[in-house]
Formats: structure tokens, sequence, C-alpha cells
């Protein structure tokens, strides 16, 4: 699913994700924050799952929502860790 970032590059969007772990039900930007909306066809919140953000530079991302998701920045994306659960991950832009 695409996704228009604060700077309007269409191109970044969330990729990898197993579906069949976790569904992807939205992702979208607003006022700033890429809003990620997952759904857990079964919670197993002791499991984790990962997606990437793909598409924009990576940085450094401040993240609420969901407990326990970590990130890490790769050459060509944002690396997210998730507990397979039913949310809204909000990822906000931070500093270098």
């Amino acid at each position: 699913m695409a996704v228009d970032p604060p700077d309007g590059d269409a191109r970044a969007h969330v990729a990898g994700l197993d579906e069949s772990v976790l569904r992807l039900v939205r992702a979208d930007w607003l006022q700033g924050c890429l809003r990620v909306q997952v759904e857990a066809p079964e919670l197993r919140p002791d499991r984790r799952t990962m997606f990437r953000i793909v598409g924009v530079e990576p940085r450094i991302w401040y993240v609420t929502g969901i407990n326990g998701v970590t990130t890490d920045t790769a050459s060509a994306a944002t690396l997210v860790w998730t507990p397979i659960v039913s949310g809204t991950i909000e990822f906000t832009p931070g500093s270098y």
C-alpha cells in the first residue's frame, strides 16, 4: 500500500509484511507522521514479526501506539519489529 510522505514522495510505503501473521489495514501520513494500522488474525503478543518502511530517507523515528515496537535503520529502509497484536503504530520523524 503506497502512502504519501510529508515531502510528497509517493514511493514511501510499508513493505515485507507477512499478512498471514499481521494484516495491513491502513497506512497514511497525518500531520507529518506515518500511521500504520495492523490487525492480527490471531493475537500472539509474545511473538514478533517484522516489516519495512521504504521510499523515505532512513532516519530515527519516535514510535508510539503498540507497546514493544522497535525500529532499526538499514541502507534503504527502516526495519520495524512489532508484537503480533492489532493496533495503530505512529512513526514521527526524529532528528538525525
